[in-house]
């Protein structure tokens, strides 16, 4: 387990009958941390606040480690006597904040480089989240004259919900089996349980350090980034997306060169028309960070299937939003309650005349131009962050129509 020292200074007053003005002399104490989950780096910098035996602060600042992995901080004018420390810090780290905390009661600090340990408490919180997913489509159709009705302006927002910059590199987003949520699905592997299944991955590209998205600020990432109100009426601009789900095989839409393509690392696209559409019948995402590459050579099936789907290990899930098509398709729930404890759905009651004047209502859940967007905690703004309660059917809301970059 690895370990930051602090050294704190402190001063002793010593004193004689004989001479009450004698210099009073400073040593130092050691504080030695230490965390409960050593596969995540110790942070650089560590708040540390030290009290004494009455409660008045005498230390309180942000410190920096050094090249050894020791951090060493002066604090005069202490006394010989008993102190409470406490120490945090936050770390970025595959796409989650990580927060370090612990503290140490009443600790003797009387005598030279005198040693006292703090345990840290390491705990996860996603900082990349799901914001707003737009995936049901509008209701006009794709060109005149045509039957279909137009796909091909849907949109996912990545939301930084932390105090700290991440970096987007290397991070995945993926669909999981089955595409619509209208069975459940077996695996016959070890430990089926702990994995997620993907029919299709995305990851952003970069070296490590090339696209870093800032505390508080969000990146939009469309199948077709264009002006999609250009062809359809009820549609969205989309020409500002930040990154795209470029196809290559396909021949609809040419490459903007203006935006980075995500990487695709598994899933199978064809010729012609078969780029990448999240399905309007309700999509399941995930976002997760891979330890290592992600070979799309190998596969698995579920049973009595030849679909192919990459299996993903729960604990690299940063986030998970799920979507159904209806409330009855609950039962088919693609996630375990750790990935996402509910689902996101929308039936919408469309008034249409099958036969001229006699109108009647159809209940639909696609075609509809609606969105979901993540609740905000303080109820009106962005100034606190967004929900996470790991429950979709909580955490969102159906909105009547898309908006990018929503409440800034």
């Amino acid at each position: 387990m690895k370990k930051v020292l602090f050294a704190f200074a402190a001063a002793v007053l010593l004193f004689t009958a004989c001479d009450p003005t004698e210099d009073i002399k400073k040593f130092s104490a050691n504080v030695v941390l230490t965390a409960d989950d050593p596969s995540v780096p110790m942070p650089e910098k560590f708040n540390v606040k030290v009290t004494d035996a009455e409660n008045t602060v005498v230390f309180d600042q942000e410190v920096s480690a050094v090249a050894d992995s020791a951090v060493c901080v002066v604090v005069n004018e202490l006394l010989s006597g008993v102190y409470n420390i406490s120490v945090n810090a936050t770390e970025a780290f595959g796409g989650c904040s990580y927060l370090f905390s612990g503290s140490l009661t009443a600790a003797a600090i009387t005598e030279a480089d005198q040693t006292v340990v703090v345990a840290l408490t390491v705990s996860k919180e996603s900082a990349l989240l799901f914001k707003e997913l737009y995936y049901t489509g509008p209701s006009g159709l794709s060109e005149e004259g045509s039957s279909q009705p137009y796909r091909d302006d849907n949109f996912f927002e990545i939301y930084n919900n932390s105090d700290i910059d991440m970096y987007l590199d290397g991070i995945c987003i993926a669909n999981c089996a089955p595409s619509i949520a209208s069975s459940v699905l077996t695996w016959d592997i070890a430990n089926a349980d702990s994995y997620v299944y993907c029919n299709s991955i995305w990851q952003f590209p970069g070296n490590g350090t090339q696209y870093v998205l800032p505390a508080g600020k969000s990146v939009v990432l469309a199948s077709v980034p264009i002006d999609h109100t250009k062809k359809v009426e009820g549609s969205l601009d989309l020409s500002s997306a930040d990154f795209e789900f470029f196809v290559e095989n396909q021949n609809i839409y040419a490459d903007n060169t203006s935006i980075p393509n995500m990487v695709l690392k598994f899933g199978h696209f064809g010729n012609g028309a078969d780029r990448y559409l999240p399905t309007v019948n309700g999509p399941a995402m995930i976002l997760f960070k891979p330890e290592g590459d992600i070979d799309n050579s190998k596969w698995v099936s579920p049973r009595d299937s030849e679909e192919q789907c990459k299996e993903i290990p729960i604990e690299w899930v940063i986030d998970g939003v799920e979507a159904v098509e209806t409330e009855s398709k609950l039962e088919f729930k693609r996630f375990p309650s750790s990935v996402d404890g509910g689902a996101l759905y929308m039936t919408v009651g469309i008034e249409y005349e099958p036969i001229p004047g006699y109108p009647l209502t159809m209940t639909r859940y696609h075609h509809t131009s609606v969105s979901f967007s993540r609740k905000y905690k303080n109820g009106t703004d962005l100034t606190e962050g967004l929900v996470d309660t790991n429950n979709s059917t909580n955490d969102f809301v159906a909105n009547d129509a898309p908006v990018i970059r929503r409440g800034f």
